[in-house]
C-alpha cells in the first residue's frame, strides 16, 4: 500500500512534468519568426532568378520593420511571386505561412550587367556578318534596349538590313537572313515526295534568302 510520503512525491514529480508541459505549450504560442531568416529567404530566391541573366549582380533586400511580428511558421515557408520572370530592378516578394496562416511581402532590388552584342566596326548594309566584325560588352541591364541580340552566335551569318556604325549594341531589326537566290539568275529546284526525289533547273522570280 502506497504511504503518505510516496504519494506526496509522486504527486511533486505530476505536477513538475505538467509544469514543464505547460511551459513548452506557452513558449510554441508565443515564439515569433525571425525576421533575418525571411530576409534571408527572400535572398536566396532572388538570386536564383538573376543567375545566369546578370553579372555583377547587386541585390537589396528592404529590412522587414522590427514592429511586424509573425508566429513562428509551423511549415515549409512559401514563395509568393507575381512576376517571376522579372529578373531585375525593384520587385515585391510575398511569403507565406499555412500554419499557422501568415502573409507578408518584402521588397528586394535587383541591379546588375547585361552581357549584349555590338559591332566592332563599321558595317556597310547587305555585308553578311562575320565573327570579326562583332564583339561582346557588358551594360547595366536598365540600358539594354529592347529586341536586343544577346548571343554573339545569334549574328554571325546575317546580313546587315541597314548601314551600322562602330560600337552600335546589335538589334534584331537590324539583320536579316542572306540573300543567296538572285531575280532573274538560275536556280536549282527539287522536290521530294517520299523517297522520289526531282531536280530541275529555273530561274528565281526574286530575290530570297
Amino acid at each position: 500500500m502506497m504511504n503518505g510520503k510516496t504519494f506526496h512525491n509522486l504527486f511533486r514529480t505530476f505536477i513538475a512534468a505538467l509544469l514543464v508541459i505547460t511551459s513548452s505549450f506557452s513558449l510554441a504560442e508565443t515564439a515569433k519568426q525571425d525576421p533575418k531568416q525571411l530576409e534571408n529567404f527572400v535572398l536566396e530566391y532572388v538570386k536564383q532568378k538573376a543567375d545566369q541573366k546578370l553579372f555583377d549582380t547587386k541585390i537589396t533586400v528592404r529590412p522587414i520593420s522590427s514592429t511586424i511580428e509573425l508566429p513562428q511558421c509551423l511549415e515549409k515557408l512559401n514563395i509568393i511571386d507575381r512576376n517571376p520572370d522579372q529578373f531585375a530592378g525593384r520587385m515585391q516578394i510575398g511569403i507565406m505561412c499555412n500554419q499557422p496562416f501568415w502573409k507578408i511581402y518584402v521588397p528586394a532590388t535587383v541591379n546588375g550587367s547585361q552581357k549584349v552584342i555590338k559591332t566592332a566596326k563599321g558595317i556597310l548594309k547587305g555585308t553578311v556578318i562575320g565573327i570579326e566584325d562583332l564583339q561582346e560588352a557588358m551594360i547595366p541591364y536598365n540600358q539594354v534596349p529592347s529586341q536586343v541580340i544577346l548571343d554573339i552566335n545569334t549574328a554571325v551569318g546575317m546580313q546587315a538590313k541597314r548601314h551600322l556604325s562602330a560600337e552600335r549594341i546589335l538589334k534584331l531589326k537590324d539583320l536579316t537572313k542572306p540573300t543567296i537566290v538572285f531575280k532573274n539568275k538560275p536556280v536549282s529546284i527539287v522536290t521530294a515526295i517520299g523517297q522520289v526525289i526531282v531536280k530541275t533547273s529555273g530561274i528565281a522570280l526574286a530575290d530570297a534568302a
